[in-house]
């Protein structure tokens, strides 16, 4: 049934005219406009593109063929795998003729190059041990891509366990180097690629702290196609000094060789080490994250494996036991961020100045509940047998120093404090407080044994009534040495202390027979009234 038809005029003026323009109607009609409930039969489909104007189109029903739209709610259910996805079945095309797993994985990755450049391809090598009689002291695995893809671009995993018997030991000065795309064809003379190295690595230098890399393990990059063939060590990528690698000690490694689209490459390690058969885990001892390698001479294309002996001094009988090796090719990675210069949680080595960008930082770690040259976080110069100093200074100069001491740990409604500070011209220790009382200052000889005290009214010794500074036996102005007060009584005969003062019966005259405290500080008042004018007098002759 055609679209639109028009009555045409069978009289009038100009009839032909008329007609012609309803037959070009028709035809705009029928040809060029799209329905919205066309009759069946009749064409409808769009001839060019069709701009929707950034409006949305709305109430599409559940595809069914392959060439209709999805909606997105279609979309998310074939994502998540509801029942209710429409899924499209395909038919593939063309056949797998070979006849065994290997050849037919490769041509199955032959039609899908995309797919195999990011699935990883994981090889498991066998055990092997190295000692001294290992010819040219290295094992080599050359065959560690047998898809042949992922190299250059993509990212090479090497995996081992290891464990040395005496090597460390028999050889103090050697170490032994993991070498990831390492070319085959050079391996007998010289060395491609990057990946670590491990043992003593005192031979390269580290602005004086030689002793303190044996035995550790490091990052180190090859250039065969420098003359002499140029190598790079990575020293803020050294396992902790504090935990160096033991002879004895069953240690897990994983390291990574990553090439990326813009040639940028990166590498990194992970080592672990055995806690033992009680705790059974693996302690992670360090992990570099991804470092930027600037070597540009190494053929990263090349696929080799090779672990080797360098400078071997043999002392001893020893040997190295490798177990668990993998080689994993891909996926293909995005670039990641160099992460040289942060501290790991794992005792780092820090060069440089620890700033804390947020105020009210705190440094936690294990304390023992109490004193304890044992559990506590301890200060120690690095260096032994030598002095250990720490030091507290302002940003510029004249400006205070203090060290805080707070029995609250939140510090901001209810506290005590002893502070000790240097200011510009004047150093003190005081005590204050926040809604409590200011504590008192004990001076202890043993454990908890008050010899003094300062307290608000003055310094007490252990065992004495009074506080020398304050409410002394003799009151008033005699508070200070030589007052007003005892230089005035502290006549010629009063200063005869034979006669005056210490005469036989003399105190127990003056009490007549009545003892309480009053009268015992005024009986001895005339001895302290002369001891403030004698040591007034030797204080100004700088006698004392």
């Amino acid at each position: 049934m055609t679209k639109v038809v028009l009555q045409k005029p069978t009289s009038g003026f100009n009839l032909a005219a008329i007609n012609n323009n309803f037959i070009k109607l028709e035809d705009e009609l029928n040809n060029k406009v799209l329905y919205r409930n066309n009759p069946e039969g009749e064409p409808n489909q769009l001839r060019t593109d069709i701009d929707v104007n950034s409006v949305r189109l709305y109430n599409l029903r559940e595809p069914l063929s392959p060439n209709e739209a999805a909606r997105l709610q279609d979309v998310t259910n074939a994502i998540s795998g509801a029942t209710s996805a429409n899924l499209i079945s395909f038919t593939p095309v063309g056949t797998i003729s070979s006849t065994n797993v290997q050849a037919a994985i490769a041509e199955m990755l032959a039609e899908l190059p995309s797919v195999a450049a990011n699935t990883p391809v994981t090889t498991t090598y066998a055990n092997f041990s190295m000692n001294a009689a290992t010819p040219a002291n290295l094992v080599t695995f050359f065959s560690t891509n047998p898809s042949g893809f992922n190299t250059g671009v993509g990212k090479f995993t090497v995996e081992y366990e290891f464990v040395s018997n005496n090597y460390f030991l028999h050889n103090p000065g050697g170490h032994v180097a993991t070498v990831l795309r390492q070319d085959p064809a050079i391996y007998a003379t010289t060395t491609n690629g990057n990946g670590v190295i491990m043992g003593d690595l005192t031979w390269s230098g580290f602005n004086g702290d030689q002793a303190l890399y044996e035995p550790v393990m490091m990052l180190e990059t090859w250039d065969p196609t420098k003359i002499p063939t140029q190598r790079w060590i990575f020293p803020d990528t050294t396992t902790p000094r504090g935990k160096k690698l033991v002879d004895g000690g069953q240690y897990k490694v994983s390291i990574e060789s990553v090439v990326h689209y813009n040639n940028a490459k990166y590498f990194r390690y992970r080592i672990w080490k055995y806690s033992g058969a009680v705790t059974r885990y693996w302690d992670l001892l360090n992990d570099t994250g991804y470092v930027l390698d600037h070597n540009t001479g190494a053929d990263f294309t090349k696929t080799g494996l090779m672990f080797g002996v360098v400078t071997p001094e043999n002392l001893g009988v020893w040997s190295i036991d490798f177990s668990n090796i993998k080689g994993t090719w891909g996926p293909v990675e995005a670039v990641t961020t160099d992460t040289t210069g942060k501290a790991n949680k794992y005792s780092p080595d820090i060069s440089g100045d620890l700033t804390f960008i947020s105020n009210a930082s705190r440094i936690r770690a294990p304390f023992n509940a109490g004193p304890s040259l044992v559990n506590s976080l301890t200060f120690q110069s690095d260096t032994a047998n030598t002095a250990t100093t720490v030091v507290l200074k302002p940003n510029g100069s004249g400006n205070l120093s203090s060290f805080l001491l707070s029995n609250n740990s939140t510090s901001d409604t209810v506290y005590q404090v002893l502070n000790i500070s240097m200011g510009a011209t004047q150093a003190v220790i005081e005590t204050f407080n926040r809604g409590s009382t200011d504590p008192t200052l004990n001076i202890n000889i043993g454990a908890g044994l008050t010899v003094a005290n300062f307290g608000p009214q003055g310094l007490a010794f252990n065992g004495a009534s009074k506080y020398i500074g304050t409410n002394r036996i003799d009151l008033g102005t005699q508070s200070n040495f030589g007052g007003t007060a005892a230089q005035s009584w502290a006549t010629a005969a009063s200063l005869n202390w034979e006669t005056a003062i210490c005469q036989d019966g003399a105190i127990s005259t003056f009490l007549g027979g009545t003892y309480n405290q009053v009268l015992i500080e005024l009986a001895i008042l005339p001895i302290a009234r002369n001891l403030s004018v004698l040591i007034k007098d030797l204080k100004d002759k700088k006698i004392i």
